[in-house]
């Protein structure tokens, strides 16, 4: 039952492009630990980052969460 509970992040992170992001409100990446844990779990690399002055929610604060990663699966072979 608790892996069910994250199978919409798990999936959206997957079908997220290396490079997007999404903007959390009002969080921090200390509160989005879980997050991380889901990623990984997932076989998916993301960085989250503290953003005081969003650059496409201006004037608010929160985290701004990237899917990283090679570009192209061959890369890094």
């Amino acid at each position: 039952m608790a892996e069910a509970k994250y199978d919409e992040y798990r999936n959206a992170l997957k079908r997220m492009k290396v490079g997007e992001s999404f903007f959390v409100e009002n969080q921090t990446p200390k509160d989005l630990y879980f997050l991380r844990q889901v990623a990984r779990r997932a076989g998916v690399k993301i960085a989250i980052h503290k953003v005081t002055n969003d650059e496409i929610y201006q004037g608010q604060s929160g985290s701004r969460v990237w899917k990283e990663g090679l570009t192209d699966e061959n890369d890094g072979l």
